[in-house]
């Protein structure tokens, strides 16, 4: 989770990067929370060639797959250790042979930093979905020192963290009660 400095990878024939996240739209850390955030249903790893520009070269290949509805930011990243491991083959015929690189599809390029951190507070006059997406978005597990985020439900002065929410059937009650 380090910047490899020029000097060291100048000295690389060639070097080729695993990202846990599609590129050019989700470059840089914690992309997988990101993605949550933003409703994504569809993620990817992509395997690229590195170069001075984080996150910006050629992409060498691509795995997609689908987000399901329960994701939370632990299990989008297992999935993309998964989507490493079955497109890893791909990358390894492509130096043992004649490595192909394609360019970065257009479209917007995000670049997360590692000081960037969502604010997931309840807020009883948004759709409850959007709670409940960033609450999976910051679930790192238990085993994980969670640099991300955490929700929060502010509440008489006070601020309670969530660690799991679920959507109920609407009850008719006014929101938040």
């Amino acid at each position: 989770l380090r910047v490899l400095p020029d000097d060291v990878l100048d000295q690389a024939g060639i070097a080729i990067n695993f990202h846990d996240g599609p590129l050019p739209g989700y470059a840089g850390l914690n992309v997988t929370t990101w993605a949550l955030l933003a409703g994504e249903s569809e993620h990817a790893v992509t395997w690229h060639v590195m170069t001075r520009d984080v996150d910006g070269g050629e992409i060498v290949a691509v795995e997609r797959f689908d987000i399901s509805p329960d994701d939370t930011a632990l299990s989008l990243n297992a999935r993309c250790f998964e989507a490493g491991e079955a497109s890893f083959p791909k990358v390894v015929a492509g130096l043992l042979g004649e490595l192909s690189t394609t360019p970065q599809p257009a479209g917007e390029r995000r670049v997360y930093r590692r000081v960037e951190r969502p604010i997931v507070v309840f807020d009883p006059q948004a759709e409850p979905v959007a709670f409940e997406r960033g609450v999976r978005a910051v679930a790192v597990g238990h085993r994980i020192v969670n640099t991300v985020g955490i929700g929060r439900v502010v509440h008489a002065g006070r601020a309670l963290v969530v660690g799991n929410a679920r959507l109920a059937a609407a009850s008719g009650a006014a929101p938040g009660t």
